[in-house]
């Protein structure tokens, strides 16, 4: 195993240096050396960790065209949470150096509140920490962010998106879909209430805008959901005043959840509506017919009268389909937040 030197220069031509492993990814090596970069999901997923290259020799592994394409890598850019250098590297970051945090990200050991399948496949798992109670890691949460979850002997880790704000009562909430042959999903099926785990965080860029006064429209499918109830949760404690709007997706009814959460909203804002939309809906169906990118594409031809934010998760398929209707209607990508969830 080789060690080589990563400089990383911010936008505001500010730099940090440190070493990375040949077998280890920047993201994981600035991190060992409590150097926390700029980053969302760490599975090559989402895009936000691009970087450009200036000179030496890497490797990319095992991250998601959609979050780079082809263009990109042939202009030098790279994924800093899938790149494992292969001599001394130098990268350009498209963020300021205020976004750099320094120190290590705070862990605790929790324990199993409840666990409850709310579809075929999908989990509601809700934690309570149960050590070190003066530093709760959920009065930390930023709605949107996400926990890294890991067994108690710590060989197992996944990261999942928190389903709630932050609070002192130490409790994190989720919504997790379970793989077949997942290894944390085998893990959490075994585990049992009162069972411990590990939550390391909390971590993530995907946010609330705090930049102007405007509608939020949330667009999401499957366990996509969580990050955008914990956002919709907040503006709920905020008393926020300011029109709020939920698309929720799925292809038959059955694979829809958390209908009460979406009702309790609905009373505690003050101005909220939701749809569900069914691509393959059954005879009495009641919401909307068709997938919800077809939603979103009608609610934009029939005009808006004030354009929203839009924040939109779930499947990389889910969102880039609604990145293009978004597109091709001209909205303007500032007014646009997304996470794409990796299988």
């Amino acid at each position: 195993m080789s060690v080589f030197q990563i400089t990383l220069t911010t936008i505001d031509a500010q730099q940090v240096q440190f070493d990375c492993a040949s077998d280890e990814d920047i993201i994981s090596a600035a991190e060992r050396q409590h150097i926390i970069l700029p980053q969302q999901c760490r599975t090559g997923a989402c895009g936000f960790c691009t970087a450009s290259t200036v000179s030496g020799e890497f490797e990319l592994k095992n991250y998601n065209v959609a979050a780079l394409s082809d263009e990109q890598r042939a202009n030098q850019q790279t994924l800093l949470c899938k790149t494992y250098p292969r001599s001394a590297l130098e990268v350009h970051a498209a963020y300021p150096y205020g976004s750099i945090q320094f120190g290590e990200i705070p862990h605790a050991t929790f324990t199993i509140v409840s666990k409850t399948m709310v579809t075929d496949n999908v989990l509601h798992l809700v934690l309570t920490q149960s050590d070190d109670m003066d530093n709760l890691l959920s009065a930390n949460i930023v709605a949107g962010q996400y926990m890294q979850l890991m067994s108690p002997d710590g060989a197992t880790v996944r990261a999942y998106s928190l389903a709630c704000p932050s609070n002192w009562e130490g409790r994190l909430e989720f919504y997790i879909q379970l793989w077949p042959d997942g290894e944390f999903s085998q893990f959490l099926r075994q585990a049992s209430e009162g069972d411990a785990v590990i939550a390391r965080g909390p971590q993530g860029q995907f946010a609330l805008s705090e930049l102007g006064l405007k509608p939020r429209w949330f667009i999401g499918g499957g366990t996509g959901i969580a990050p955008l109830l914990a956002m919709l949760r907040q503006l709920a404690e905020f008393g926020d005043p300011l029109p709020a709007r939920l698309l929720v997706g799925a292809r038959h009814a059955p694979l829809l959840f958390a209908h009460e959460q979406y009702d309790e909203l609905k009373q505690q804002l003050a101005d909220f509506e939701y749809q569900l939309c069914l691509s393959q809906p059954p005879e009495d169906w009641s919401g909307h017919h068709g997938s919800v990118v077809q939603a979103l594409n009608e609610a934009l031809q029939n005009g808006l009268t004030e354009m929203p934010e839009f924040y939109l998760c779930g499947s990389e398929r889910l969102v880039n389909g609604l990145l293009t209707v978004l597109d091709e209607a001209g909205v303007d990508r500032s007014l646009v937040f997304f996470e794409r969830f990796a299988g």
